[in-house]
């Protein structure tokens, strides 16, 4: 089981800076995203369908849990 990171105080627990993911070449889902959440903060993804909303969670789930 793995421990849970200790952070800095002041330092976000979730930094992504210019993220882009795609699946094929020349489409992406994401594309240039840049997003830092602070402990204590609620983060809410709205968005159309296709949006990347998804994406953009699973990126964050494998980059906590790796």
């Amino acid at each position: 089981m793995r421990r849970p990171t200790a952070f800095a105080a002041g330092e976000a627990p979730i930094r992504l800076y210019h993220v882009s993911k795609s699946f094929m070449p020349g489409q992406f889902a994401l594309q240039d995203v840049s997003l830092e959440v602070q402990r204590g903060e609620f983060l809410f993804l709205t968005g159309a369908s296709g949006a990347g909303k998804t994406t953009l969670l699973e990126l964050i789930i494998q980059r906590t849990i790796n």
